[in-house]
């Protein structure tokens, strides 16, 4: 009975760290599994704010496209939740452990072509930007 006792509680726990790593896994994939994102092309992509200036503001490599999803946090990790997608646009809200999170909207034209508006926090800082982002060739 004594055993029983001190297994119990180590049941109900590991079943709890299983349950929260199945409900965490899909969010962290929902970026990949959007076909939109999935149709872009990897690569350099140069991105503009248009509304301040055609001058470019960031350049990434884009090999996961989540980082175009998560710009101003693009070096923390993060998990996503995809809140919708149809025809040539995907949203998608994302979180990043204590260092920020924010809500983006992508528009695609073409493969290489995408309007990206974002909004959220990053290390105590809000942010709300308007992107237009083109693929610039492959990675240096």
């Amino acid at each position: 009975m004594f055993q029983y006792k001190i297994m119990f509680p180590s049941i109900i726990m590991a079943s709890l760290l299983v349950g929260a790593l199945t409900i965490a896994t899909p969010h962290a994939a929902q970026a990949q599994d959007s076909n939109l994102l999935s149709s872009l092309k990897s690569g350099l992509w140069q991105f503009r704010e248009k509304e301040r200036s055609d001058d470019i503001v960031d350049a990434i490599c884009v090999g996961d496209i989540n980082k175009m999803i998560k710009i101003k946090n693009k070096n923390d990790s993060c998990t996503f939740k995809m809140l919708s997608e149809s025809g040539n646009s995907v949203t998608y809200d994302y979180n990043c452990a204590g260092k920020g999170k924010g809500r983006t909207t992508i528009r695609k034209e073409t493969s290489g072509l995408v309007q990206i508006s974002s909004q959220g926090i990053t290390d105590g800082q809000l942010f709300d930007f308007k992107l237009e982002a083109r693929h610039a060739g492959n990675c240096r």
